[in-house]
């Protein structure tokens, strides 16, 4: 009776294991399906993220080049007024030039004509005065001294009649000739100032489209940032997700083998030979088994990880003797030289300094979900 019972029981706990089993089949589609839709969604939300970034960009060219388009036209137009306005001005300039001109040369012309008949008139008056002369040039010389002083007085006064006539005509030339140079001064003065005013409006502008664009590039950039924080975030939750399921070497570490013996040893991704995950071998000696997390192999050089959810400082001494016993599990490899590595999700800077000390290469959880923790001129150790 008890070996029927017993065998229920043994029966009953293979079934309850094939139910475990299944669940954890179950379990692990589901996450697969979790982690599916998750990656969709981070897709998704970066094409939205994109499509709103190039459609802020073009409304912002757009309004750039609109802006720049009516700056133009404005400027063309204030050019445009300032030409027909100094046009006008020339015109008005040029008119009140040739009327003050002409009335100079009407002025002048009268002048002319004035000491021409003034001229005439002396003429006839000298003529008049040698027939006087003549007639009375036999009457007395002291009449003829008497009469040439008059002359001599009345010429002097029509000199200095005339200088005094010519020193106005001088000054009435000299005024216009002052005024003329006054509205040029002002015209000048004018022009400088829609000139300046012009180039203050132009500075507002392009300080203005500067401000703008500071003001997009730093959306650019927090947009940028949120997307990073949101990657590394998603990163994080992985890599707890994977330590909580035990599959932290399969789904971080085995991934970034290629990229770890590329920086460490600079192994080509396309000269590493093989990669394989939880490796089980027996000793060749001992016959003890033992578990390899991760073993890679790359031209001559045999890469074993062993990754753990916490590192603590008695799993670095414990992994550097399994190292070095390594050749019993791998005779294949015998002539190979043989590369450590230790990772974790956390890894303290303590225990990085202790592992490099051990010639082991640290990997924890960063940027590229694994990366190498070590000092930039650290060389790994050959077991």
């Amino acid at each position: 009776m008890a070996e029927p019972a017993l065998e229920r029981r043994v029966t009953s706990l293979e079934d309850l294991m094939a139910d475990v089993l299944q669940s954890l089949v179950l379990l692990r589609e589901q996450l697969a399906e979790q982690a599916a839709r998750t990656d969709e969604r981070l897709a998704e939300q970066a094409a939205r993220t994109d499509e709103r970034l190039a459609q802020q960009a073009a409304r912002t060219d757009e309004r750039l080049a609109q802006q720049a388009a009516r700056t133009d036209e404005r400027l063309a137009q204030m050019a445009a007024r300032t030409d027909e306005r100094l046009a006008q001005m020339a015109a008005r300039t040029d008119e009140r030039l040739a009327e003050m001109a002409a009335r100079s040369a009407e002025e002048l012309r009268q002048l002319r004509e004035q000491l021409a008949e003034q001229a005439a008139r002396t003429d006839e008056q000298f003529r008049r005065t040698e027939e006087q002369l003549a007639e009375i040039a036999a009457r007395s010389a002291e009449e003829f001294r008497q009469l040439r002083e008059r002359l001599a007085e009345q010429a002097a006064r029509t000199d200095e009649r005339l200088a005094e006539q010519a020193a106005r005509t001088d000054e009435r030339l000299a005024e216009i000739a002052a005024r003329t140079d006054e509205q040029f001064r002002r015209t000048d003065e004018q022009l400088a100032e829609m000139a300046a005013r012009s180039a203050e409006e132009l500075r507002q502008l392009r300080e203005q489209l500067a401000e703008q664009a500071a003001r997009t590039d730093e959306q650019f950039r927090r947009t940028e940032e949120e997307i990073e924080r949101v990657i590394r975030e998603m990163r994080h939750e992985w890599g707890k997700l994977s330590n909580k399921m035990g599959t932290m070497a399969e789904d971080l570490v085995a991934p970034s083998i290629p990229r770890i013996l590329r920086t460490v040893i600079g192994c080509p991704d396309d000269a590493v030979d093989s990669v394989a995950v939880r490796v089980r071998r027996r000793h060749r000696e001992t016959k003890q088994m033992h578990e390899f997390d991760v073993v890679a192999t790359c031209g001559e050089y045999l890469f074993i990880n062993e990754t753990k959810s916490r590192l603590r400082p008695g799993h670095i001494p414990k992994f550097v003797e399994v190292l070095k016993d390594v050749r019993a599990y791998f005779p294949e490899y015998a002539d190979y030289k043989v590369i450590g590595c230790i990772a974790s999700l956390y890894v303290d800077p303590s225990l990085v300094r202790q592992a490099e000390r051990a010639g082991l290469v640290v990997l924890g959880f960063g940027e590229d979900v694994m990366d190498v923790l070590n000092s930039p001129e650290f060389t790994p150790r050959v077991f």
